[in-house]
Order: structure tokens, then sequence, then C-alpha cells
């Protein structure tokens, strides 16, 4: 037996062990696109119920009363409780712009991120949060 052949064994053993390390990795760069997609889809759907809430919440009354363009709260939440009655999954809250005449709308979303793979290793840390907030205003005249 040469002096070579003993490391023949020790081949036998980083193979595996670079395999699980490339897969370990590849599961981390899915779950972290995945996070990347959901958090992009957030911000556009608090986006799109922000400026949703801007235009169906004019409040008309206070329009042919004052000639003013305002928001009713009331309506500005059910705008936004339209917007995102497919997305039960997400947490809603909304600041309607401070004055009388309130002119802009703040929605923040919170959601559970994705985890495929992640979750599935030990300890498995709690469930990644994503935050999303976007702001639309009542444009003049």
């Amino acid at each position: 037996m040469g002096e070579g052949d003993c490391d023949q064994g020790t081949a036998l053993l980083l193979v595996p062990t670079a395999v699980v390390i490339v897969l370990v990795a590849a599961a981390l760069a899915f779950d972290a696109a995945l996070a990347l997609q959901a958090k992009r889809a957030l911000l556009h759907a608090a986006s799109g119920a922000a400026n949703e809430a801007v235009s169906l919440g004019v409040d008309e009354a206070a329009l042919h009363r004052t000639g003013m363009l305002c928001l009713d709260p009331a309506r500005v939440t059910d705008a936004l409780g339209a917007a995102l009655a497919d997305r039960s999954e997400v947490d809603l809250r909304a600041e309607i712009g401070p004055s009388e005449c309130p002119r802009s709308v703040r929605v923040d979303l919170t959601a559970p991120g994705p985890r495929p793979f992640l979750r599935l290793i030990p300890p498995g840390r709690p469930t990644t949060v994503l935050r999303a907030q976007a702001t639309a205003h009542l444009a003049e005249r």
C-alpha cells in the first residue's frame, strides 16, 4: 500500500458533505427568492389598497357642501376592506390623514412570509414576518 492510498477515503467523506452544503445553500437561496417575491406582492397590495381607498373614499357630501376634496373615513375603511378582501392572511393597519379634512391614507400591511425549506431545519426559526407600507394622497384639483 502506497502513501497516496490513504487519501482516497477522505474524498469519500468530503463529497457527501459538500452535496449537503450545496443543497442547504440552494434551499436558503430559494427561500430568500420566495420571501422577496412575497414582499414585492405585499408592497403592490399596500399601494393598490391605498390608491383605491383615496379614489373611492372621497367625501361627496363635503365636496358639495364646501367645494373641498376630503376623505370620508367610513368610505376609506370600506374601500380598504374591499381591496384586501382576497388576502385574509394580511394584517391591516391604516391611518387617515389628520385634520378636519383628511387628504391622505397610509396603509401598513403585515403578513407571514413563505419558508418552505427553512422550517424543516431544526430547531426551526419562527415564521418570517413581511411588512409593507404605502401612502396615497388626494390630489388638488
